[in-house]
Formats: structure tokens, C-alpha cells, sequence
């Protein structure tokens, strides 16, 4: 879903400047409703697998469908962020593309895409070497993280009236691992530190759960849950805090300012690692320090202005991975005109 995000206002520059544009997506959870509220038109093609078994059936139909979408399209140039099957097609008729990573720890995926594409796009905290020792043939790198790009002309707006949260409230944000990427080989202890904060402290719980095992484990922790899909780069903005064990959110609310506690329980992307060693990202396994983390923090939220002050200082002082992004698609045009 972070990559509907990523390419919303790529998607807009390109529209803007004459290009036409095939979009494709995939059935996943919330994506299509996301999708539809971003307001970007695109084509669904198969669905997300859980069981390896099931990854790599659905993989293989979406390939097949895709070829014969892509075929009829013709399209010049390909680009795609963690996609295993555009890359596939793409080489396969022989189109130019290119490849957005920044989740290092998803090398199988990696092993199966970076290869076949002629450019990869990646965060300079994501090691060159690494990318060129699987593959990749050319490899463009930014100063930053790949979120940057989703705050690009944002303005924050208040969604927490929405559920009937004060905005003098002390509310965490929370959301839990994704169980079923390939990547993921443990669980977190979020919802122990989650039972921990709140019978702890005075607070509210804004859960984003990634499917129904999430959902039961909020709600037994009295959690608000949205029933549709919500503008959490808004979210940030009015929480204390947020409490995250997966990356996208705890990046992106990094970038506010947003007090972030990570419990991703595997082995840290790195970015991750790049906005935790900054002192944006705050990460432990262990419940009782996420709880005495909890505790500073909220007597340390930053107000909404504070935030939208800091997320613009970080916006110029991180590179925009889009601007790289263009100047790749300005140069094979200019070989083919």
C-alpha cells in the first residue's frame, strides 16, 4: 500500500507532462480503497499470496496477465517499487525499466527483480554493493529515505474528529508487523507493550490493522479501529506518539517529528537504521522499555506546527527519490528521440 503513496505525485507530474500512463495494482487488503481515494486510476491484476506456495501461484498468474496487459499497452519505459512480476514482463518484451527499493531484508524478492531491470532506485543508507552482488546493472542512489516523496505538497488535516478524539488528547498511533511478507520470520511483542502502555497511561489507541488476526488483537485492547482506509500522514501530525512494527509508518511519522517507538521483531531495513541512528526512530524488542519510552514521550509531543516545521526541514534536507526517478525517464527518451 506504501507504494500508492510513493508514486501518487509521480503519477500526477507525469499526467501533467503529456505521458501516458498504464497503472497497474494488485487485490490487498485496503489498497483498492486506498487507490480510490488518492484518485489514481489504475488496472488490478491478480492478488497478494500468504503461504509461499500461494506466492508464488499468484505470482506466476499475475506475470501471465500483466504480459498480455502490457503487450497490448506498449509502453516505453517500465518503473516499479518491490514488484517481482513488472520487471519479469518488462524484460521479457524488452522494455526499458526501472526498480524502486529500500526493504534490504526482502533479498529473495531482491534475487528476483533487481537483475532483470536495467535501473535501481535506492536510498544511499541501502549498500551499492549489496544491489550490485545480486545483480543490478546501474544503481541510483538518494540522500534520504523513500518517504520523503509521500509528503510532497501535503497538508495535514485533522482525521482524529473523525472518530470522536479530542484534540487535547494523548493518542498512540499503533500498527504490527506485516505477518505475511516473505521477509518477516518473527513476531513482534507489540501488543504486549501495547497492554502495557495502556494500562500504564492515560491514553487513547489508534490501531491500523493489516488484517483480521490484527484486528482481534486491537480490539481486545479497546483500540480504535477505522472501518476504511485513513490518511495516516495526517494521523501523525495529531498523535503523541506511534508505536509501529513494521517500517513505512514509523518512517513516515519519523519524518514529522512524530515520537516513533519501532518493534520490528526481524532484521532492520536500512533505512531504519539510517533515521534511527539520526535519533528519529527509537526501536527496542523489549515491552517494559517500550512502556518507559511511552512514558517520556508523551509528555514530549510535539504541537501540529512544530511537526509540519520539522517535516519541512527534513524534506530539504533529504533528497527527493522522484526527481532521480525523472531524470532516469528524461534520459531514455532523449535515446529514443
Amino acid at each position: 500500500m506504501p507504494h500508492a503513496v510513493f508514486f501518487h505525485n509521480l503519477i500526477k507530474e507525469f499526467e501533467k507532462n503529456g505521458h501516458e500512463l498504464l497503472i497497474t495494482s494488485r487485490k490487498f487488503s485496503a489498497l483498492e480503497e486506498l487507490l480510490e481515494q488518492l484518485q489514481i486510476d489504475c488496472v488490478s491484476v491478480g492478488k497478494h499470496g500468504k503461504t509461499n506456495c500461494e506466492k508464488l501461484v499468484e505470482s506466476a498468474k499475475r506475470i501471465q496477465k500483466l504480459a498480455k496487459i502490457v503487450k497490448d499497452f506498449s509502453p516505453q519505459f517500465a518503473i516499479a517499487k518491490h514488484s517481482v512480476e513488472l520487471p519479469r514482463v518488462a524484460f521479457g518484451f524488452g522494455i526499458p525499466s526501472l526498480l524502486v527499493v529500500d526493504h534490504d531484508p526482502a533479498e529473495a524478492q531482491f534475487r528476483l527483480s533487481v537483475p532483470l531491470v536495467n535501473v535501481v532506485a535506492a536510498p544511499k543508507c541501502v549498500k551499492k554493493s549489496y544491489l550490485k552482488k545480486l545483480g543490478a546493472k546501474k544503481v541510483l542512489q538518494f540522500y534520504g529515505v523513500c518517504e520523503t516523496a509521500h509528503f510532497k505538497n501535503f497538508k495535514p488535516r485533522n482525521v482524529l474528529r473523525e472518530f470522536g478524539i479530542s484534540k487535547n488528547s494523548r493518542v498512540i498511533l499503533a500498527r504490527a508487523e506485516a505477518k505475511y511478507a516473505s521477509h518477516n520470520r518473527k513476531r513482534s511483542k507489540i501488543f504486549e507493550a501495547l497492554k502495557l502502555i495502556h494500562e500504564n497511561i492515560d491514553c487513547e489507541i489508534l490501531a491500523i490493522p493489516r488484517n483480521s488476526e490484527d484486528r482481534k488483537m486491537f480490539s481486545k485492547l479497546g483500540a480504535i479501529i477505522p472501518e476504511k482506509p485513513i490518511d495516516t500522514r495526517s494521523v501523525y501530525f495529531y498523535v503523541s506518539m506511534i508505536i509501529g512494527a513494521g517500517s513505512t509508518m514509523n518512517r513516515e511519522a519519523a519524518l514529522t517529528g512524530t515520537n516513533v517507538i519501532s518493534m520490528c521483531p526481524d532484521v532492520l531495513p536500512s533505512p531504519d537504521k539510517f533515521l534511527i541512528k539520526l535519533g528519529m526512530i527509537h526501536h527496542t524488542s523489549s515491552p517494559r522499555k517500550a512502556l518507559f519510552l511511552a512514558e517520556k514521550f508523551m509528555e514530549s509531543a510535539k504541537t501540529v506546527k512544530e511537526k509540519f516545521r520539522e517535516l519541512e526541514k527534513n524534506l530539504e534536507m533529504f533528497e527527493d527519490p522522484h526527481e532521480k526517478i525523472r531524470s532516469i525517464v528524461q534520459s531514455y527518451q532523449n535515446l529514443n528521440s
